[in-house]
């Protein structure tokens, strides 16, 4: 890992009060990092858990739940530094179909009630979060954070099915159902893939398992010598000659 990291990265003589070497990571090893990550974001998305939500129209009232995103989900990937040590994370051209379950209960007696789904798809969706980077003072390990997350949602060709005669009654709600599905499938977009999946549970442990200490092989009397690269600060974003933008560590 350290040999690759250090492959695809440019190094130089710190320009800081700080005596030493930085390690600039690139831009090309981020597009290498999108590259390792766009497979494993695709296969994430089906699994996420959408909040369910309820209302009421004219004289029904009405619930959808059991949200799920299909299989087969497909989207672009972006990783740009910008700014001080800041990460640009975008998803776009984010494809993925939705189908849930929709109960009906009229309001007037005798309250009959029906069951149906409602189906749909959010293709052209796009994701955009900044995660900035920095250092623990305790133990000088590098760590990651959500600054900020927003969700452009699409939803095309949203239908209730099997509601039989209610169909059509439902049709002139199906606008209220739409706007709570944009609410429900953003706030799982930002909070449940870009927060708890990307930044809590992939950067965040991945950083943090680092040992932070590279052994060089030497021979005596200088064996057991090594490089510790525990952050002094936090990243800063520098132009090193043709690299467009780095984060020198």
């Amino acid at each position: 890992m350290l040999s690759a990291l250090l492959g695809l990265s440019a190094a130089s003589v710190a320009s800081s009060s700080g005596s030493g070497i930085s390690f600039a990571v690139t831009q090309s090893f981020l597009d290498y990092a999108r590259n390792a990550t766009l497979p494993a974001l695709e296969q994430v998305v089906p699994t996420l858990k959408l909040d369910n939500f309820s209302g009421d129209s004219a004289s029904f009232q009405w619930s959808v739940s059991h949200i799920k995103i299909a299989e087969g989900v497909s989207c672009g990937l972006s990783l740009e530094l910008q700014g001080n040590n800041t990460l640009a994370m975008s998803l776009n051209n984010l494809h993925l179909s939705l189908e849930a379950d929709v109960h009906v209960r009229e309001d007037i007696w005798p309250h009959p009630s029906f069951h149906g789904s409602v189906s749909g798809n959010a293709d052209g969706s796009a994701v955009t979060a900044l995660v900035s980077i920095g250092e623990d003072a305790g133990s000088g390990a590098a760590t990651v954070a959500l600054d900020s997350c927003e969700a452009h949602v699409s939803l095309h060709h949203l239908k209730i099915h099997g509601l039989s005669i209610l169909d059509p009654v439902l049709d002139l709600v199906l606008s209220a159902i739409k706007r709570l599905f944009y609410h429900s499938i953003r706030k799982a977009l930002c909070d449940k893939l870009i927060l708890k999946k990307v930044v809590e549970g992939m950067l965040q442990p991945l950083l943090s398992s680092l040992t932070y200490v590279a052994t060089l092989p030497l021979s005596k009397p200088f064996d057991g010598a090594a490089i510790d690269y525990h952050l002094s600060a936090a990243p800063r974003v520098v132009h090193p000659g043709p690299a467009s933008s780095s984060t020198f560590l």
